[in-house]
């Protein structure tokens, strides 16, 4: 009995192939956050697009019944952040006072009192926060540190904004 050999035949279509679903793989991974931004952006315009067309109708102008809608838009949610804000300064305060104080003394000083009598810990924290050792010494690197740090804090507000700006473009061409 013959036995049938079988050849895999492996082309460079094949490879090529492979590689591109590899490669796409990594450029929307390495692209992840604008693509959330631009999926985010047309689900807002989305949204706003049933009320700009309305308004559209009402003015006969479309870039009016945009800026009236979005001109709304940030309205309503400054007055959510004005109403939020004060009840979870109050909730923040609330969890803090059993911090503040424990009978006799304050219980943060006593927590602190006890890391400041381990030396070794006590050094790490006061070095995580001293500039010349994170930058050793480089004012080009302090001025680096400064806006990775304002990036981090800001990037939120920076990416909320630029949401609702791609989707007021977006809503501005009726197509």
């Amino acid at each position: 009995m013959k036995e049938e050999i079988k050849k895999i035949d492996i082309s460079w279509q094949s490879f090529g192939r492979f590689y591109l679903l590899f490669l796409l793989t990594i450029g929307i991974w390495y692209f992840r956050s604008f693509i959330l931004l631009a999926l985010t952006a047309f689900i807002v315009a989305s949204l706003l697009d049933v009320p700009i067309g309305y308004l559209e109708k009402k003015f006969k102008n479309r870039w009016f019944a945009v800026f009236l809608i979005y001109l709304f838009s940030v309205f309503l949610i400054a007055v959510v952040f004005y109403l939020i804000f004060p009840i979870l300064g109050k909730v923040f305060v609330e969890f803090l006072t059993p911090f503040s104080s424990e009978g006799n003394g304050n219980f943060l000083n006593k927590i602190f009192e006890q890391f400041k009598s381990d030396s070794n810990f006590f050094n790490k924290w006061t070095s995580f926060f001293n500039i010349a050792d994170i930058s050793g010494g480089d004012i080009a690197s302090v001025f680096s540190q400064a806006i990775k740090f304002t990036n981090k804090i800001l990037g939120g507000f920076f990416s909320a904004f630029l949401v609702f700006l791609i989707a007021f473009f977006l809503n501005l061409e009726k197509k």
